[in-house]
């Protein structure tokens, strides 16, 4: 047998134990615990089903079935031949409210040969949640007639566009000390909307708390899988926590997206520096400083910098060459300093006025 092969056979071995573990955990209510593990085999194997089943049961648990849904949705993928993994989706369906998803999803399921006691247990139970439903939608009150789960949907739907808007204002007006609690507020009343967990995540890495920024991220890019920004974030924190294969994967996914994402850029250089390839990360700094690049002042961007440091590992390049590009960068730096002490005399002038 090939050495790869082996090499492939034992990693698996190793996380189906590790999700063994993890579902010890979650039986004995160590959640927490048990969802840490289940993300770092997903972090590792993105695809493997049964940490992605496990993972969306647990939210299903914790009453946050929208969030688990995706991960749910992914283990049916994997192995639509596991009538669990039909039933788990389905319950989180019904868990959320989803009665025409969860209908049409129970029919596609029977279709394709889903037969079990679980599975005439859960249509009893959607039968009688729907007739349920609509009892109570007939009910007289004597207040507002009852709103039926549509309308009541698209109600909340533009409650969270109202809030999710918000947020933006206050991200763009730069006031962040109302955006945390703006954050927050979306994650906990809509949780199935990624906005809230991507700007969460990347306050709280700002605050200097990376590993609860890494679950505000992952929740994130699986709520908006084609957020170029959000896998830019969660890349970059990969790329800082030196998790750097996983980094490297988020990070040309988003260039994928945008690749004009000029965030994105810089740590997929660091990334190649990790890794020695430091042809890689010449060319990625080029490019990132080929971009417009927000920071604070001209020393808080690290692109030049890093530049020079891949080019002084690259033994393709001389001397003369080196030192050509460390006077580019000084010349450049001056010029911004220029800049930056002339925009403040111009602003002084102003205030004197």
């Amino acid at each position: 047998m090939p050495q790869r092969e082996i090499h492939l056979q034992s990693s698996s071995t190793k996380l189906d134990e590790s999700c063994l573990v993890a579902m010890n955990h979650q039986i004995a209510g160590r959640l927490e615990l048990a969802g840490r593990l289940y993300r770092e085999i997903l972090r590792e194997e993105p695809g493997h089903a049964d940490a992605n089943h496990c993972l969306g049961m647990l939210y299903v648990q914790l009453q946050q079935p929208a969030v688990g849904l995706p991960y749910l949705l992914a283990s049916l993928e994997t192995r639509p031949q596991n009538p669990d993994y039909w039933v788990g989706y389905l319950e989180a369906l019904l868990s959320n409210g989803q009665f025409d998803d969860a209908t049409a999803t129970l029919a596609l399921g029977r279709q394709h040969g889903l037969k079990s006691g679980a599975v005439d247990a859960f249509a009893q139970r959607l039968d009688a949640r729907i007739r349920q439903s609509n009892h109570d939608q007939r009910l007289p009150t004597p207040g507002p007639r009852p709103v039926p789960a549509r309308a009541e949907r698209r109600r909340a739907d533009r409650v969270a566009a109202k809030m999710e808007e918000a947020l933006l204002d206050l991200l763009t007006a730069g006031n962040f000390n109302d955006v945390g609690a703006a954050a927050r507020a979306l994650t906990e009343r809509f949780p199935e909307r990624g906005l809230g967990w991507k700007t969460l995540g990347a306050l709280q890495w700002a605050d200097g708390r990376p590993d609860v920024a890494l679950d505000a991220m992952e929740k994130s890019v699986a709520l908006l899988p084609q957020d170029a920004e959000a896998l830019g974030n969660l890349g970059a924190l990969l790329t800082k926590l030196e998790r750097v294969a996983e980094a490297e994967t988020y990070l040309n996914k988003a260039l994928q997206i945008n690749p004009d994402l000029a965030m994105a850029y810089p740590p997929l250089g660091d990334v190649y520096q990790f890794q020695g390839r430091y042809e890689d990360a010449e060319a990625v700094f080029r490019k990132a400083i080929s971009l417009p690049f927000q920071r604070a002042n001209w020393h808080e961007d690290m692109r030049h910098t890093s530049l020079l440091f891949a080019l002084s590992h690259n033994p393709k390049i001389d001397a003369d060459a080196l030192f050509a590009e460390h006077r580019r960068v000084g010349a450049a730096a001056r010029r911004a300093s220029h800049q930056s002490r002339r925009a403040r005399q111009i602003r002084g002038r102003g205030d004197h006025r």
